[in-house]
């Protein structure tokens, strides 16, 4: 099997924070922050910009086929930055083409434009533009308490 270069490999620093930060320690924040005021306070209070949040909610085992040898891994779920939630009524109409949609998503105030523009995509292609999905308390968004989502 080949060997992969040492310049494709992505080299991440990780380190513990406050300084000696184990994962036995706890930072301790009130359960009724939003989203976005807990990543306020983690700016204003440490200096540190929350980039991303993923929630480890179990463990897979993987055994290389090669070594035999066993890995842990962790399950999780991004938290943040939170998925968009995406309104249809932005969506421009399915009798366009990809071009005059890209332009027509380009002028509104649909953001992010490629995930409307994908969405739009997979509209067109089935031939109608379903019902909105309700916001649900499961769905996370700036406004989600910690409480909520843990």
């Amino acid at each position: 099997r080949g060997v992969v270069k040492e310049d494709y490999k992505e080299k991440v620093v990780r380190r513990a924070y406050p300084e000696n930060h184990t994962i036995w320690d706890k930072l301790t924040v009130s359960g009724s922050l939003t989203l976005k005021e807990f990543s306020d306070w983690f700016l204003t209070e440490h200096g540190l910009k929350m980039r991303s949040w993923d929630f480890i909610y179990g463990h897979k085992t993987s055994t290389d086929l090669e070594s035999k040898a066993k890995q842990v891994q962790g399950v999780s779920a991004p938290v943040y930055p939170p998925k968009p939630v995406l309104d249809y009524s932005l969506l421009p109409s399915l009798d366009l083409t990809l071009q005059q949609a890209t332009m027509a998503l380009m002028k509104s105030s649909a953001k992010p434009t490629q995930q409307y523009l994908a969405l739009w995509r997979e509209f067109k292609a089935a031939g109608a533009v379903p019902p909105q999905p309700a916001i649900t308390e499961d769905v996370i968004t700036e406004n989600s308490t910690l409480k909520q989502i843990l």
